[in-house]
């Protein structure tokens, strides 16, 4: 995908580092920090390949819904914009590029691309690997940091959340017919992954047993199912979550 970027991304360029590959490799808008609100929902992270110039290729990640993102200036002056983007100089369009989330206290989730991620975390990275041939050349990350409607604002309350009982969107998500389902418990306990179809009937039982403390990635094959909206529901103790994956054979 090929397409003109704005001119501003294109001066950014000048301050980016080259490798020896003679690539180049740049985020924008520049910021130590870039901060994501979402009102009383729970932020998303659209991530896509925006295309580029015939020199350039542009990553881009846009909130969603009801949700936006924001830096501040050297005075603390807050400067909103649409979305931000990872630049890439491939003047021959050869390289490949992957997503990579990585939530601070959590494991690293490989982000799909044209796809949609609900970063309920309080901090994290979002990282560009560069590869050529499926080999890495190289890589850049940018730090991001969640605000939500009532507000996390201190390490404590981003401890508080390393220890409570986690599920993750299943990646992939559409998926046809393998996906994983990630969790993390925070200490030792039964744990119960079941999958329901959108009238509430079981169609699965993807884990039932004790598990340690740890992250845990459980593989669920829909090769019995058809295509559709499916819920997978978690339940550790007292904790229940439930989240959607779509199956597309």
């Amino acid at each position: 995908m090929k397409a003109s970027v704005p001119l501003i991304s294109i001066l950014v360029v000048l301050f980016f580092g080259q490798n020896s590959h003679g690539q180049i490799v740049g985020f924008y808008p520049p910021a130590d920090t870039i901060i994501v609100g979402g009102g009383c929902t729970v932020p998303e992270i659209i991530c896509h390949e925006f295309a580029g110039s015939m020199f350039q290729d542009s990553i881009s990640i846009d909130p969603g819904w009801n949700t936006w993102m924001f830096n501040r200036d050297s005075l603390g002056n807050r400067i909103d914009f649409d979305n931000s983007y990872f630049l890439v100089n491939d003047s021959t369009d050869q390289f490949e590029y992957e997503i990579w989330l990585h939530p601070h206290s959590y494991p690293s989730i490989l982000v799909l691309f044209d796809s949609t991620f609900w970063c309920d975390f309080w901090k994290f990275d979002i990282q560009l690997v560069v590869k050529e041939q499926g080999v890495t050349i190289d890589s850049l990350s940018q730090p991001f940091k969640s605000e939500y409607g009532l507000g996390i604002e201190d390490e404590e309350n981003a401890l508080l959340i390393s220890q409570q009982i986690k599920l993750f969107q299943n990646y992939p998500n559409p998926f046809n017919p393998v996906t994983n389902v990630r969790f993390f418990l925070p200490k030792a306990g039964p744990v119960t992954i079941e999958v329901f179809d959108v009238a509430g009937k079981k169609m699965a039982t993807v884990l039932n047993s004790k598990k340690p403390a740890g992250s845990y990635s459980i593989e669920f094959d829909g090769s019995n199912l058809a295509s559709g909206i499916y819920f997978y529901r978690l339940q550790a103790g007292q904790f229940v979550d439930v989240k959607k994956m779509i199956l597309m054979k």
